[in-house]
């Protein structure tokens, strides 16, 4: 099984992953690694290596919240019809039934 060494804060992590996800792997580990140093500069270096970690996931959560947010579907609306389509429609519809009700006093 193919590994992804990820490092933050110079502390490695080997990541276990399926065979062809090595790229997207070390893809995420470059982003993480810009918002590493984002927070290390916020921070001027003075920050834990747990504390870090808590706020990569933090800053990581809130992008990915808002993107959701972003991308979420309008509600679905009911398609707009024409007043005089409506009649027509009714009007169809009770000649159906007039003609059933001709038809059932037959059988």
């Amino acid at each position: 099984m193919p590994q992804v060494n990820f490092q933050i804060n110079s502390k490695t992590y080997p990541i276990s992953c399926k065979e062809g996800q090595e790229e997207r792997l070390m893809q995420l580990q470059s982003l993480i690694s810009k918002k590493e140093a984002e927070i290390f500069q916020a921070f001027h270096g003075n920050i834990t290596h747990e504390m870090l970690l808590v706020m990569l996931s933090i800053v990581l959560s809130d992008e990915l919240t808002a993107a959701k947010e972003q991308i979420k579907p309008s509600e679905p609306t009911a398609p707009q019809l024409d007043p005089r389509e409506v009649e027509n429609l009714n009007e169809k519809i009770q000649n159906l039934k007039d003609k059933i009700d001709i038809m059932s006093l037959k059988i």
